[in-house]
């Protein structure tokens, strides 16, 4: 009988707790919640991203809390999308729960601006809105519909490209032979990048190190510190310093060399390039220049080809050899593709052109004032 009761008791204890889990489930799925309201932006002022303003707050953007009912908080996203694409891919800047502005750094929105495929130099409205996820504690999930706020703010930014690494130093050429050893004001040893903020990388033909004419090593520097000795070494097996060493391969080959002087990191592979093909010419074609430019072969690679103080204006582009064509809608760094989109020339002006047969990747680079 005792066993019974003790059942019986057991059994209306787990429907009271039952009833009551559905009681609250229905207290906060019955709540219509009302989205973030009054998004505002602390100014109207245009931001011109560049260097020297990264790290500055560009604008704050605050809003009010969305509402879902008791017991419910909401954890809140920024979605930035051009103007007039009506938030169809938005990027996403989290922000957190019950937390209700974001400053938004120019570097933040430089990297926005180039995520969203926006050409560099150009001045591009932005809208703003505030995503609302309503949470429950023990939940990782929205528990109700996700909204957004009614309106949007707009912010008006103009990106940049940002600097780029060079490599210094003996890698391609001889102490008192190559005149463009360790030489500080050489632009022409400019790495490549898939895109304006990728990875600065290089793939081709480097020197193996000998201690008798001092071929083979190198460090990397960056663009704003050509004709100066801040240079970055060798720390240990992937990491770089100011104060490190010169880094030595050891033995000539092709290589894939990448750098970060942002996260302080290095990486070198060897690169298998036995059954690439050696072309002739390459040319450079398009509604972006006046007339096709030849690039010269690079005496230290067969596979580099250059072309100095080229006029672009506004247009496409595309690499020739033959029947190949390489090209990619970004400028003024990318990895070309066969027959792919055309270069996108967003800046008229002077460049330096650099092109790389084995991988694809293209550089259009403008020298420093001081150079």
């Amino acid at each position: 009988m005792k066993k019974i009761f003790n059942q019986l008791v057991g059994t209306l204890a787990f429907s009271i707790l039952l009833f009551s889990c559905e009681s609250d489930l229905e207290k906060v799925v019955l709540q219509p919640g009302n989205g973030p309201v009054h998004v505002t932006v602390n100014t109207d002022v245009p931001l011109v991203c560049s260097a020297e303003n990264a790290k500055d707050t560009a604008f704050v953007i605050t809003w009010e809390a969305a509402d879902y009912g008791k017991d419910i908080s909401s954890s809140y996203t920024l979605q930035i999308d051009v103007a007039g694409n009506d938030f169809a891919a938005p990027q996403e800047v989290v922000v957190g729960n019950n937390v209700f502005s974001k400053p938004l750094t120019s570097d933040n929105l430089n990297s926005i601006m180039h995520k969203l495929g926006q050409a560099i130099d150009v001045a591009t409205d932005l809208e703003v809105r505030v995503m609302a996820k309503p949470m429950v504690l023990g939940s990782s999930e929205p528990v109700l519909p996700i909204l957004y706020s009614q309106t949007a703010v707009k912010v008006n930014v103009t990106s940049y490209a940002m600097a780029p690494l060079h490599l210094i130093g003996s890698m391609f050429g001889v102490y008192f032979v190559d005149p463009n050893v360790w030489d500080i004001a050489n632009y022409r040893y400019v790495m490549f990048r898939d895109d304006a903020l990728a990875t600065d990388e290089y793939t081709g033909f480097i020197r193996g190190f000998s201690d008798v004419t001092w071929a083979g090593q190198f460090k990397f520097i960056n663009d704003g510190d050509l004709n100066t000795y801040t240079m970055y070494g060798k720390k240990d097996a992937n990491t770089l310093s100011l104060t490190g060493g010169n880094f030595e391969l050891p033995q000539d080959g092709y290589y894939t060399i990448t750098a970060s002087t942002s996260k302080m990191t290095y990486s070198i592979k060897e690169y298998d390039a036995s059954a690439a093909p050696v072309y002739a010419t390459i040319q450079l074609s398009g509604s972006g220049v006046a007339s096709i430019v030849t690039l010269v072969q690079a005496y230290y690679d067969p596979h580099i080809w250059i072309a100095d103080d080229i006029t672009l204006t506004t247009g496409e582009l595309t690499f020739l050899s033959g029947l190949n064509s390489w090209s990619a809608k970004t400028f003024p760094y990318g990895k070309g593709t066969v027959d792919g989109d055309d270069i996108k020339v967003t800046k008229a002006g002077k460049y330096y052109v650099k092109f790389n047969d084995l991988t694809g990747h293209y550089v259009f680079y403008q020298k420093i004032k001081s150079l």
